[in-house]
């Protein structure tokens, strides 16, 4: 229940602080005929860009993989799992914009521009890149899409192709970053919503910037071993387990049962289970204690 109690309660405070800057109330409450629909599709615009984002800056904290996200969650196995979950929502909340967007055509053609609210002020800086700000977050936009779905899908692909696709989510990220800073209105940014968004994207550019370096897993709970010996435990190498006997460190302090595990085998072909791979190799450990075993 931690998990869906986490995601309800960062939703809410992503609806909360976009409402304290959109009023969406005051405008609504007058708004009669197009200048209805243009208000309407002006707070879907802006909501559904709040949720896009936040999600994506909750995904890019999560991918750091920090031991103290264990406690509240229940485990790092719990932690992927609201990874996930985070993830789909940032995808339906960027087609829920990219639609709010695009449906200004729509109102166009059958209200007309009566009543259509004037172009929102931004930083005086980005006034000159509104353009390509639109232009990265419409590219980011139908990449972050096809990353989704092949998230979701990824057994369409081997392992070795699918992780490094997954690899530019950071930079995906980066992208949205950009498209905020630059096209989310002035009066978001002197609410209370601006230090949220501000702080959002400061620590989510800063974890997709240490993912971008190959940092995350290389910390104080990362060992090198040695492989000592490879057994399938089974007959079928495609889908029977394979035991990994290692050598440990003597500064490896040891682990409790269930803790998670997220080996990394040089010379490995991600999920190819055969032919086993040679010994000696070198092995990467990274332990974090309090989690379900996950291999």
């Amino acid at each position: 229940m931690r998990v869906p109690v986490a995601f309800g309660a960062w939703l809410l405070l992503l609806t909360a602080a976009w409402l304290t800057a959109a009023l969406p109330w005051e405008a609504l409450g007058s708004a009669q005929g197009a200048a209805l629909w243009w208000q309407l599709r002006q707070h879907a615009l802006y909501l559904s860009g709040v949720w896009s984002i936040g999600m994506m800056s909750l995904v890019m904290l999560l991918s750091l993989r920090q031991r103290w996200m264990e406690w509240p969650l229940g485990g790092m196995d719990q932690v992927y799992r609201l990874h996930k979950w985070a993830g789909i929502a940032a995808a339906v909340a960027a087609v829920l914009h990219w639609a709010a967007d695009e449906s200004s055509d729509f109102i166009k053609d059958i209200w007309g521009k009566a009543g259509r609210p004037a172009r929102e002020i931004v930083w005086s800086w980005a006034v000159d890149w509104r353009g390509s700000a639109k232009d990265v977050g419409e590219f980011a936009f139908y990449a972050l899409l096809v990353m989704v779905v092949l998230t979701l899908w990824q057994r369409l692909l081997p392992y070795r192709p699918w992780r490094y696709i997954h690899r530019v989510m950071p930079v995906l990220y980066l992208l949205l970053a950009f498209h905020t800073l630059a096209l989310l209105p002035l009066t978001f940014w002197q609410a209370p919503i601006g230090l949220l968004m501000a702080a959002l994207l400061v620590l989510g550019s800063g974890a997709a910037l240490w993912s971008l370096t190959g940092r995350i897993g290389r910390g104080r709970n990362s060992y090198a071993a040695q492989v000592q010996a490879v057994q399938l435990l089974g007959v079928d190498a495609g889908t029977d387990p394979v035991e990994v006997v290692c050598a440990m460190p003597t500064r490896w302090k040891g682990t409790i049962p269930g803790s998670l595990c997220l080996p990394a085998l040089k010379g490995w072909r991600g999920h190819t289970p055969s032919p086993l791979p040679a010994l000696p190799m070198a092995m990467r450990v990274q332990t974090m204690a309090g989690s379900c075993c996950a291999w």
